[in-house]
């Protein structure tokens, strides 16, 4: 675990990455996530709130993946599959024992659907969204911002 010494700056873990430390203020976090848990399931107890967040977040990953395999396939069984595969993949569910910032990873095939429709010629409003979603992922997907870069290059 990583300990602050005193006198040293807010947000540095030093034992962590001796001998200099790294700032870990422009890491990814659960705080608009948990503001939003907080305030719309305070009836709620914490435990439980955070999770109704992760249910939450599985049931948008799978609902955004069968969207993306729905446009691209236009069959059905073939779209549930997609959004199981996506929705429980191992990667997703090994998560949800922590960092779950990355969770929510809904962001990537939603982007990729208005990416996708964006492509096509005459779909202005598509690529305005697609632009708006690229621009300034919430610091939640922080990490999914080198992702969203190249699946865009990859199709232009």
């Amino acid at each position: 675990m990583c300990s602050r010494r005193r006198g040293s700056r807010s947000f540095t873990p030093h034992i962590c990455s001796y001998p200099f430390g790294t700032p870990i203020a422009d890491h990814p976090h659960t705080a608009l996530p948990a503001m939003v848990a907080a305030t719309l399931l305070k009836a709620e107890s914490p435990a439980a709130a955070q999770d109704l967040l992760l249910l939450a977040y599985v049931f948008a990953n799978m609902l955004s993946a069968y969207a993306l395999c729905w446009d691209i396939t236009r069959h059905r069984r073939g779209a549930v599959l997609g959004a199981l595969i996506f929705g429980l993949s191992p990667y997703l569910a090994s998560h949800l024992l922590g960092h779950f910032d990355l969770v929510a990873a809904w962001v990537l095939p939603l982007f990729a659907l208005t990416l996708r429709r964006a492509a096509q010629p005459g779909a202005r409003s598509w690529a305005v969204v697609a632009g708006l979603g690229s621009s300034r992922p919430p610091r939640t997907w922080r990490t999914t911002t080198s992702s969203i870069c190249c699946s865009s290059w990859r199709v232009t």
